[in-house]
């Protein structure tokens, strides 16, 4: 199993690796995790990690500057079913829209979980044991 952690700028993402690295090896489950910056890499993994920190209109604008990213999370996550975890304003992105700063869309696909999406607006990467195991649930997660 591959999972694909998105590189867009934003969010914790050497502590997000570090901690689906260790919740794997931990759990016995055999994965690679993957930070990056390219739709490609993001098209063809087996889940799919979004983290984010700051504002949403400032994640949604440094997503959607990633080329075609945007397009390969919709078609990843709700064409193809993949797993998707939203982490923090990776979470709030799963909504319709956000209103800090200025109105920005988001993907319109949810408020917290629906099938094979699911977003937590904590940081499971900082928060030890309790992280490690949501972590390890979402990797072993067959929606």
């Amino acid at each position: 199993m591959r999972v694909a952690i998105i590189d867009y700028g934003s969010g914790n993402l050497r502590s997000a690796t570090k901690a689906f690295e260790r919740a794997a090896r931990e759990a016995g489950i055999a994965a690679t995790i993957e930070l990056t910056a390219d739709a490609e890499r993001v098209r063809t993994a087996d889940r799919i990690v979004l983290p984010g920190v700051g504002a949403y209109a400032d994640c949604a604008a440094g997503l959607k500057a990633v080329a075609g990213m945007w397009e390969t999370v919709e078609d990843v996550a709700v064409r193809k079913g993949r797993p998707f975890l939203g982490i923090c304003v990776g979470m709030q992105l799963m909504s319709e829209r956000g209103l800090e700063k200025t109105v920005a869309t988001g993907f319109g696909w949810i408020a917290v979980a629906r099938d094979n999406l699911v977003g937590t607006r904590f940081h499971p990467e900082k928060s030890q044991a309790l992280g490690l195991a949501l972590i390890a649930n979402f990797l072993r997660w067959r929606p």
